[in-house]
């Protein structure tokens, strides 16, 4: 992390019996190509597209307490499907959401879209936790995430 930037690496692989391989991103063209966001000195835990958006849910890099929120890339996947920079960097990001965190408890560290008939109504998000606070345990086998609607 640099001034705030954080960084994507867009790779493509292929597998051959037990084994991956870097393949280039297009006929001749690189083996992969940076990213850099602006996240405001947070990392990237977990990405989700929705339509054209990508969400990035993004907080400590390691196991550290602080912020951990939700931006909004705004037509992130015709950008990337038709970018051929090696590198790039994107400050345009909006935040979405900022999330609930503690002292060594409810780090933020998925987020998945639930199918639509799970949920009426708006579709929505479930936001899963690292090291879960007893306010999101329910006995030893259960555990309690975040609902989060979204467009």
């Amino acid at each position: 992390m640099l001034r705030g930037w954080s960084a994507l690496v867009e790779i493509a692989v292929e597998t051959r019996g037990d084994q991956l391989r870097l393949v280039p991103l297009e006929e001749d063209g690189p083996l992969m190509r940076k990213h850099f966001l602006q996240l405001e000195g947070l990392g990237v835990r977990d990405l989700h597209f929705s339509g054209d958006d990508l969400y990035i849910l993004a907080g400590p890099t390691m196991v550290l307490d602080g912020d951990i929120r939700i931006f909004k890339w705004a037509g992130a996947k015709p950008l990337l499907a038709t970018n051929r920079e090696v590198a790039r960097f994107e400050a345009t990001l909006t935040e979405s959401v900022s999330l609930p965190h503690g002292r060594g408890i409810n780090r933020a560290e998925a987020l998945c879209n639930l199918p639509p008939g799970l949920v009426p109504g708006k579709p929505s998000w479930l936001v899963l936790y690292d090291a879960p606070g007893a306010d999101r345990k329910d006995g030893e086998y259960t555990v309690f995430g975040d609902l989060l609607r979204h467009d």
